[in-house]
């Protein structure tokens, strides 16, 4: 094996890797979405009520 196809195996192997953490951080967003997006509206209400007071 010669430099340029070590060189071509790298590079496909960091798209690959990338493609991968992508649809991994596609999931986690998918499944964390609700959460956060809850989380975000109870401390809006809760933000609200205790500048009310």
């Amino acid at each position: 094996m010669d430099n340029r196809t070590k060189g071509i195996i790298g590079i496909i192997l960091a798209v690959v890797v990338v493609i991968i953490v992508l649809r991994v951080l596609g999931f986690l967003v998918k499944l964390l979405m609700p959460l956060i997006i809850l989380a975000a509206i109870g401390f809006g209400i809760y933000y609200f009520i205790s500048k009310r007071r």
